[in-house]
């Protein structure tokens, strides 16, 4: 059953100021609930696990070395969140909710928060997916996909 884990976090774009802190708060979390059940499997099954997570990472590799993230800003998270080795071999859907209040927003906003999102999606090996449900966005396409993962 384990091998068809998914971890779906979901940010607000309502507090875009908190993306950063809430997604590492939740990964942190993850990873504490996690790794005691991880260190239990199989060691063949973990090896693959982490197998999968490692060629999902260094697909993204060339994208994160490009990337210079400023963590500078970043001061209510704390740096053992940032240090994390989450190679647990899950897949992850980062759903950035309320994607309707982007309208609401400069472009220049936008872009860091897509920055923002793009870049823990590439460190985390991880996919990410606008939503609204107030305006009827990728609600649909959430659905299948999560049906798809499960």
């Amino acid at each position: 059953m384990i091998r068809n884990l998914s971890i779906m976090i979901v940010v607000d774009l309502e507090h875009p100021e908190n993306i950063r802190e809430s997604f590492f708060n939740w990964i942190s979390f993850i990873n504490t609930s996690l790794m005691n059940f991880f260190s239990d499997l199989d060691p063949d099954l973990r090896n693959a696990l982490k197998n999968r997570f490692e060629k999902v990472y260094a697909r993204n590799k060339l994208i994160f070395s490009s990337l210079q993230e400023n963590e500078t800003g970043d001061q209510n998270v704390s740096q053992e969140a940032l240090d994390i080795d989450f190679s647990l071999g899950v897949p992850i859907l980062i759903v950035a909710n309320k994607s309707d209040t982007l309208d609401l927003l400069e472009a220049k906003a936008i872009d860091n928060i897509q920055y923002i999102l793009r870049s823990l999606a590439v460190k985390y090996g991880a996919s990410v997916m606008y939503a609204s449900s107030k305006s009827n966005i990728n609600i649909d396409t959430l659905a299948n996909y999560l049906s798809y993962a499960l």
